[in-house]
C-alpha cells in the first residue's frame, strides 16, 4: 500500500513539474470562449478627484514578455459628455503609456497570447465605434517599450451587455482572423487575416479577392465586361434576371454570374458608380444591394 502510495506522489510530482516548465499558462476567472480569449482579474476603481479629467481605473498584472515578472497594466478612463460612453483611454504598463481615442471604446481590455511560438501575452482594447464599426486594437510590451501591433476591424470577445461574441478571433497561432467591412459597392463584410510578423507587427494577409456573394434582380439592362481589367463586351443581363456578385478585387472590379451559369465582370468608382454608365449607380441596376449604415 505504501509502495502504490509513494508511486502514485512521484507521477503527480513529475506532472506539475512538466506543466511548469512548459509556456506560462493563463490562469482565467472567465474564459469567454474556447481558444481565444483570458481574462485576468481585473480591478475597477473609481478616481475621486478626476485627476486630468480621468473617472476610473482599470488594473491587473500579468507576465506580458515571459521574464517571470508580472508587469503592473492599468487603464485609465476620462469623463466623457455622453455619460457613461468612454472616448478616451490612457494604457499604462509599468512606466509606458499609450493614449487612445475611439468611440463607445470597452475599457475592460483582454490578456491575450496571438502566438503561442513566442514569450509575449498582448493587450487587446475593443470599440464599438460609430454605426457599430467595430475595432480591435492590439499592444505588446517587451520589458522596455509599449508599442501598438495594428488596429484591425471586429470586436474580441463579448459585446459590453450582450452574450454574442465578436468576429475576431485568436487561435494562438501567430494569426488574428476577423471579419471586416469592404470598400466598395454596398455594405458587406469579408473574411479577413492579419500576421503576426517578427517585427511586432500585424501584418493583413493580402488576398487577390474577396467573396461577396450578393444574390440581385437585375432592374435594367447591362451589359458586362468579358473579363477583369477587360474593354472587351460580355454578356448582357436583362431586367427580372437573377443573379449573384461573387467576388470583387475589393477596389473596382465585381464578378457577377447568372442563373445559367455564366459570367461577367463590371467596373466602379466612386463607391458604386458603374463604369461605362456614367453617373448610374449600382443601385439603379440591381435590386438586393445593402446599404447600411
Amino acid at each position: 500500500m505504501k509502495k502504490s502510495i509513494s508511486k502514485i506522489l512521484v507521477i503527480l510530482i513529475i506532472l506539475v513539474y512538466a506543466v511548469g516548465c512548459g509556456k506560462r499558462s493563463l490562469t482565467t476567472e472567465n474564459q469567454t470562449s474556447s481558444t481565444q480569449i483570458t481574462d485576468f482579474t481585473l480591478k475597477v476603481e473609481s478616481i475621486p478627484n478626476e485627476e486630468n479629467g480621468f473617472v476610473k481605473k482599470i488594473s491587473t498584472t500579468a507576465d506580458l514578455n515571459g521574464d517571470g515578472k508580472a508587469e503592473t497594466i492599468f487603464l485609465l478612463v476620462k469623463k466623457s459628455p455622453n455619460g457613461e460612453e468612454v472616448n478616451t483611454i490612457e494604457l499604462h504598463v509599468e512606466e509606458k503609456m499609450i493614449a487612445y481615442e475611439g468611440e463607445m471604446i470597452d475599457p475592460l481590455f483582454k490578456i491575450v497570447d496571438i502566438s503561442n511560438k513566442d514569450n509575449y501575452l498582448e493587450i487587446a482594447i475593443s470599440e464599438e465605434g460609430p454605426s457599430s464599426d467595430f475595432a480591435t486594437v492590439f499592444y505588446r510590451y517587451d520589458g522596455m517599450d509599449l508599442k501598438e501591433l495594428n488596429k484591425i476591424s471586429g470586436f474580441l470577445g463579448k459585446y459590453p451587455g450582450s452574450d454574442t461574441v465578436g468576429s475576431v478571433i485568436i487561435d494562438h497561432s501567430g494569426i488574428v482572423r476577423t471579419k471586416t467591412r469592404g470598400d466598395i459597392l454596398q455594405t458587406w463584410f469579408y473574411d479577413d487575416s492579419y500576421l503576426l510578423s517578427e517585427r511586432d507587427e500585424l501584418v493583413k494577409v493580402k488576398q487577390d479577392s474577396y467573396e461577396m456573394n450578393t444574390e440581385v434582380e437585375v432592374i435594367k439592362e447591362i451589359t458586362l465586361k468579358k473579363s477583369k481589367g477587360s474593354d472587351v463586351a460580355g454578356i448582357t443581363l436583362k431586367a427580372g434576371e437573377k443573379a449573384t456578385i461573387g467576388l470583387t478585387d475589393n477596389i473596382s472590379w465585381c464578378r457577377i454570374t447568372n442563373s445559367k451559369g455564366e459570367t461577367g465582370w463590371f467596373e466602379t468608382k466612386n463607391f458604386y458608380e458603374i463604369v461605362g454608365y456614367e453617373g448610374m449607380n449600382a443601385d439603379e441596376f440591381f435590386l438586393g444591394l445593402n446599404f447600411a449604415d
